[in-house]
């Protein structure tokens, strides 16, 4: 860790090195600045003297431009780095360690200000809808705090690295001016403060800006929207020429007749079967009067191609294959219009929609996903560059490895032999090559009495099944023992794995004592239950076979090691679903009834908006959700009709989420394979090796403290054993001719405590 920290140092030295020599250029950029808006402060000056203040304020525009300049001064005067108090004061706030907790405990500030999107089940006049409101209140003078201590340490918008100068920055100010005004208009019922409190729904941004990880990711994405725009530009331009098509070939052929007594929708048109088609045209009209005379309505299929904007909307549905066939199928027996459906009648449409999934879905959408992938895997590699501007290759690597080594556990210790007598016979017994293939395959039978049991199964069956359970049980308890006795209890548990074997003993035994108990005491009826859980514990003793496999070894601790990677997207795709969910509540929340919108489908409070969505997004029936949610006839305005605005909301939230945000966990998994699984020297490969080396060197000096420290009068030995990098021992060099008082001096150079 001194090391790292000792890299660190020389890092900001370099950083502070380059932005040192822009200083000039600054400099020079800030006068050039301060005297645009002497200009501009001159002509403001001369106006009102020319036109008296009365007659300048008559213009909005001078209003307006009066405002920037005034603040622009203030900013000057209050804020600036030429200002001797505000500096000192600067440095007061810069120096005090509580700004950096503060910096710190950001996101748990922010969760719980977040708190409020999600009370949406509350009454308006509760009391703890009161109290939510007080803490959304508190929350918003704490960070409109932190901005203005901010603005006064870094400056306002003149200063180099002033507060508005950095993006993330910028929407945190623009979040906390927008969260004033709108507790400012709490109270206040204009549509337009409405609007307004729209923005709420940004709040949860916060959560990027305050996250570095999370930042390097949207960042990534950032800097991959230009490729993506021009190819989505592209897939846009196809599907257009497609929507064109689809007027001309279905426009005004899907209409229906919507009967009371929901019968089929094709109901009154039964009638011109084997009509000729002389007298085809005579009985349109006939049909569709007919339709209206019996006292129904002639509807059109939401899913046409009446006009471009659902044309374009039906061939994004079909671009995510979802419900494509229910579509395809409503043009297959479509009719000349007014006429509506026949069975079977526009077979040959077949043909459009067959090219239309080959080309807009399969190419299009996986052209899309590829772009997405090269650009965004592009952008992330030229961000990690520019983090380690100043760091060769081998240093990077080195870093890589002091990543590696801090999550790596000492189990070291069961590797050394006992010296008592007692102690060494079980230790060869533990250690006989025989001993975990026999472990291993009782597992593998366990796991097969337990998978045979059924429901209605005898009596004697599940006795049966219950002795083979007590013999395997109590194999694993004697694998134990044998352990226990053979490590001692402290070089047993330094393994992750014993720790593992011992939870699914105990967590076996108490399996016994439940099943044996039954429901022979009232607080343990549930024993039965809870026995069989814990004996379904004991299929994950299979993972202890990724120790004797190493290519499955390799696969699964790349996939671990790829893990903080995934979990970033994974927040981000969350806060994702959060804005989205609070996003619906705020504008379908009255929506109660539709063909997927029921009781347990739809965005009446949070939690249901959050599963509404999470449905969405597994592309089940995502289109039939946003028609419901478009509707706007047949429904009481104002209480429970839908908005157009369905439309934009679901397709912007299947593009985002479904073929963007996926597709990024597919790509991280994808990079890192390629970079520690694939390659030959890759450095997860290394390390491991590195590691098996460094295990058997510590096990040679350390036996005596069971692995957990090393005497100072073999330190050099250790060192010279230890090969290249971790050591100085070079493999290659079969002469080589190490100096030990240079390790020495090395030694005393790391001031080791």
């Amino acid at each position: 860790m001194v090391r790292i920290r000792y890299i660190e140092d020389i890092y900001k030295q370099l950083i502070e090195n380059q932005q040192n020599s822009k200083n000039s250029m600054y400099l020079f950029l800030r006068y050039q600045y301060l005297y645009k808006w002497n200009i501009r402060i001159t002509e403001m000056s001369c106006k009102i003297i020319a036109f008296g203040l009365q007659g300048y304020v008559r213009d909005r525009m001078n209003i307006f431009d009066g405002t920037i300049v005034c603040l622009s001064v203030l900013e000057m005067v209050l804020f600036s780095g030429g200002n001797k108090a505000v500096s000192a004061f600067r440095a007061a706030i810069e120096s005090m360690d509580n700004f950096d907790i503060q910096e710190e405990n950001n996101n748990t500030m922010l969760m719980f200000k977040n708190i409020d999107f999600v009370d949406t089940y509350l009454d308006p006049e509760s009391e703890a809808q009161k109290i939510s409101s007080q803490m959304d209140i508190g929350f918003n003078l704490f960070f409109s705090i932190e901005s203005t201590l901010k603005i006064i340490a870094y400056g306002f918008f003149m200063d180099h690295n002033s507060y508005l100068t950095e993006a993330w920055s910028q929407l945190d100010f623009f979040i906390v001016f927008t969260s004033l005004i709108d507790m400012s208009f709490d109270s206040v019922n204009i549509p337009a403060i409405k609007i307004l409190r729209l923005l709420r729904t940004l709040r949860p941004l916060r959560f990027v800006s305050h996250n570095i990880n999370m930042k390097v990711v949207v960042i990534a994405l950032v800097e991959s929207v230009g490729a993506i725009f021009n190819v989505l530009i592209v897939v846009v331009l196809i599907w257009f020429m497609f929507a064109i098509l689809g007027i001309s070939l279905i426009g005004q052929r899907l209409g229906y007749c919507q009967m009371d007594n929901q019968q089929s929708y094709y109901g009154i048109n039964y009638e011109k079967v084997n009509i000729y088609i002389y007298i085809k045209y005579i009985i349109i009209y006939f049909i569709q009067l007919k339709c209206i005379q019996m006292g129904n309505n002639w509807s059109v299929f939401q899913t046409n191609f009446d006009n471009i904007l659902y044309a374009m909307n039906t061939i994004f549905i079909l671009s995510s294959l979802e419900g494509w066939p229910d579509i395809f199928f409503l043009c297959v027996d479509s009719d000349m219009k007014e006429y509506g459906p026949s069975k079977d009648n526009y077979s040959i449409i077949f043909i459009y929609f067959f090219v239309f999934i080959l080309v807009g879905s399969f190419f299009l959408i996986n052209l899309f996903v590829g772009v997405i992938f090269l650009k965004f895997n592009e952008a992330q590699k030229n961000e990690k560059r520019q983090s380690l501007l100043f760091l060769t290759e081998q240093q990077s690597r080195w870093i890589e490895f002091q990543i590696m080594i801090i999550g790596v556990k000492a189990e070291f210790a069961a590797n050394n032999t006992p010296v008592n007598k007692y102690q060494l016979f079980f230790y060869k017994i533990i250690n006989f090559k025989f001993f975990d293939a026999f472990i291993m395959l009782c597992i593998v039978l366990n796991i097969i009495s337990m998978a045979v049991d059924y429901e209605g199964s005898t009596l004697e069956y599940n006795q049966a099944l219950e002795q083979i359970n007590l013999v395997f049980t109590s194999i694993f308890m004697i694998e134990l023992v044998f352990k226990l006795i053979a490590l001692g209890f402290k070089g047993y548990w330094i393994s992750s794995w014993n720790r593992f074997d011992l939870f699914i003993v105990l967590s076996s035994i108490l399996d016994l004592i439940l099943n044996s108990m039954g429901n022979s005491m009232s607080f343990l009826r549930v024993g039965p239950q809870l026995a069989r859980i814990m004996r379904v514990m004991r299929v994950s003793r299979l993972l202890k076979l990724v120790k004797t496999m190493q290519g499955l070894q390799k696969l699964i601790e790349t996939l671990v090691f790829s893990l903080p990677s995934l979990i970033n997207v994974g927040a981000l795709l969350g806060l994702v679903f959060f804005i989205y969910a609070v996003l619906g509540v705020f504008i379908f929340q009255q929506v109660t009834v539709g063909i997927i919108i029921n009781r347990y489908n739809n965005f009446s409070n949070f939690s249901y908006a959050m599963i509404t969505l999470f449905r969405a997004r597994t592309g089940e029936d995502w289109y039939k959700i946003m028609l419901d949610l478009s509707k706007t006839t047949d429904c009481t305005e104002g209480k429970d009709c839908g908005t157009y605005f369905s439309f934009i909301y679901f397709i912007s939230f299947i593009l985002i989420a479904c073929f963007i945000m996926l597709n990024l966990f597919i790509l991280i998994i994808i990079q890192y394979f390629e970079d520690y699984h694939m390659k030959d020297d890759n450095p997860l490969q290394a390390f491991n090796e590195y590691l098996d080396t460094f295990r058997s060197v510590w096990s040679k000096y350390t036996a005596y403290s069971n692995g957990e420290k090393i005497k100072m009068k073999n330190l050099i030995k250790f060192l010279c054993e230890l090969p290249i990098p971790l050591g100085y021992y070079d493999k290659s060099d079969d002469q080589q001719l190490i100096d030990k008082h240079q390790v020495a001096k090395d030694i005393m150079n790391m001031k080791l405590p």
